[in-house]
C-alpha cells in the first residue's frame, strides 16, 4: 500500500509539474500589449496596433510586438512593409511559438523523467500549439505533405519487406499455392541439410528445435547456443544466425501451408517452467501486399508440428511500421531553413 500511495504521488507530482510547464509556455506564447500586458488573440484591419486598456492606449506593432509609442505606422512600413499584410502577422505568431515550444523542450531534454517530458509534449499536441495556418505560406503544407507521402512510402516498403523471403513475391498467391523451398529466397531458406521445426505446446508456446544432418545421413540435434560453431565451416546463413530471437520476430514458411506468417513475441503464461529451447511467440497470417492479419489473439494453431522451410527476421521493420503508425506530424515537423530561428533545431524526439 506504502508503494502504491509512492506511486500516485509520483504521478500526481509528475501531472502537476507538466501543466505548470505548460502553462508557463502558453503564457509566454500569449500575444500581449507589450507596455501593460494585456492579452490580445486577435485583430482586424491594420498592423499598427492601439492597446484597447484605458490607462494604456500603447502604439505597437501586431508582427513583433515592438513598443512604438504613440504611432506604429512608421515602424511597420520601415520593418515590415505592407500595413495589412496580415500573413507576415501569422508568420511571426507561429515563428514565436515554436522558438518557445523548442526552448522548453530543449530545456527538458536532460529531464530524467520521461513522462514528464511526454505529457508536456501531449500538452502541447492537444493545444495545437505548432500548428500553422496553411495559408500563411510558411512551408509547412508542403511539410504536411512530405510527410504523409513519406510514411506511405514506408509502411509500403515494411509490407513489401515481408514479401521479400520469397524468390518471386509477385506469385505469391496465399491460400492457393503451398510454399516449397525452391520459391524462397536463397539468403531466407533454410539448407537441405539443416532442420527447423516448432511443435506446438499450448496456449502460443513451442519448442524449437534445430537439427544438423551428418555425414551418415543422420539427424543430429543442435543446441540452439552452438549454431554458430555449425556453421563456422559452412556458408554464412542468415535464416539461422540468432535463431532464437531471430524467430521470435520473423516471416517465416512452413512445409505445406499456403502462405507465410509473421511472429512476433508473446508474453508467456505465468504458470509453469519453460526450458531454454522453449518460446512463446503469436503468428499472424501475411496478406497479399505484405500486411497482416490482426486478428492474433483468436489465431489457432497451424498443426502440432511446424517445419520451418523459410525465415526472414525483420524486427527493425516492424518496429518502423510501428513508429510510423503511432507517430504524430507534430512530433516530426520543424520549422524550413528558409527561417532564421535563435535556437538550433526544433525537431520535437
Amino acid at each position: 500500500m506504502v508503494k502504491q500511495q509512492r506511486a500516485k504521488q509520483v504521478v500526481t507530482e509528475t501531472n502537476t509539474r507538466a501543466r505548470d510547464i505548460f502553462n508557463n509556455m502558453t503564457e509566454e506564447i500569449n500575444l500581449k500589449c507589450p507596455r501593460c500586458m494585456t492579452v490580445f488573440h486577435d485583430y482586424d484591419g491594420c498592423n499598427a496596433l492601439i492597446c484597447a486598456t484605458g490607462s494604456c492606449k500603447a502604439a505597437f506593432c501586431a508582427i513583433c510586438l515592438e513598443d512604438c509609442g504613440r504611432d506604429a505606422h512608421a515602424h511597420i512600413r520601415e520593418n515590415h512593409g505592407s500595413l495589412f499584410d496580415k500573413v507576415a502577422f501569422k508568420k511571426s505568431k507561429s515563428h514565436r511559438a515554436m522558438v518557445v515550444v523548442a526552448r522548453v523542450l530543449s530545456d527538458l531534454s536532460n529531464e530524467p523523467s520521461f513522462e514528464l517530458v511526454q505529457q508536456v509534449k501531449n500538452h502541447i499536441a492537444k493545444a495545437q500549439l505548432l500548428q500553422v495556418d496553411e495559408s500563411e505560406g510558411f512551408g509547412m503544407n508542403k511539410c504536411r505533405t512530405f510527410l504523409r507521402s513519406a510514411k506511405e512510402d514506408l509502411l509500403k516498403a515494411t509490407k513489401n519487406d515481408r514479401l521479400s523471403i520469397l524468390l518471386n513475391p509477385e506469385t505469391y498467391q496465399p491460400g492457393l499455392i503451398c510454399l516449397t523451398a525452391d520459391g524462397l529466397s536463397p539468403r531466407s531458406s533454410i539448407p537441405a541439410d539443416f532442420r527447423v521445426t516448432l511443435s506446438h505446446r499450448g496456449d502460443r508456446m513451442y519448442t524449437l528445435r534445430l537439427e544438423c544432418e551428418d555425414d551418415n545421413g543422420r539427424w543430429k540435434f543442435v543446441s540452439l547456443d552452438k549454431v554458430k560453431d555449425e556453421l563456422k565451416d559452412k556458408p554464412k546463413v542468415e535464416a539461422l544466425s540468432n535463431l532464437k530471437q531471430g524467430i521470435k520476430c520473423a516471416v517465416i514458411a512452413f512445409e505445406g501451408h499456403r502462405a507465410l506468417f509473421q511472429s512476433q513475441f508473446a508474453r508467456a503464461p505465468k504458470e509453469g517452467h519453460f526450458s531454454e529451447h522453449e518460446i512463446c511467440i503469436k503468428l499472424t497470417q501475411v496478406s497479399l501486399d505484405g500486411s497482416t492479419t490482426r486478428d492474433a489473439d483468436d489465431f489457432k494453431p497451424l498443426g502440432r508440428e511446424l517445419r520451418v522451410i523459410g525465415l526472414n527476421p525483420n524486427l527493425r521493420m516492424l518496429t518502423l511500421e510501428k513508429h510510423i503508425l503511432e507517430t504524430s506530424d507534430t512530433d516530426l515537423l520543424f520549422t524550413p531553413r528558409g527561417i532564421s530561428l535563435d535556437t538550433e533545431s526544433l525537431f520535437l524526439f
